[in-house]
């Protein structure tokens, strides 16, 4: 069996969160951690846009510590707030 879970900014830490799941043996290898949710625009190299203010230093110690579970990780793009209309993927 495996399960996809989000972890957003708007709670908890992104960090703490995944440490919370760690710690009560909720990843394991057939486990999907989603990063929500992401603005499709955006040419930073220092944070997400979407992602709060999580820089991408963090967004990688999260990415190593769930990797290091034998989890996955995936960015989920768009959403309410970032919709469709004049971004990239719009046709």
């Amino acid at each position: 069996m495996s399960f996809t879970t989000y972890i957003t900014t708007w709670g908890n830490d992104p960090l703490e969160q995944v440490n919370d799941m760690i710690n009560k043996n909720v990843i394991n290898s057939n486990t999907r951690i989603v990063i929500a949710f992401a603005s499709f625009n955006f040419a930073s190299t220092d944070y997400i846009p979407g992602f709060g203010s999580v820089s991408i230093a963090e967004t990688q110690q999260i990415v190593n510590l769930v990797h290091s579970k034998n989890a996955k990780v995936s960015l989920s793009i768009g959403g309410a707030t970032y919709p469709f209309y004049g971004s990239d993927l719009y046709i």
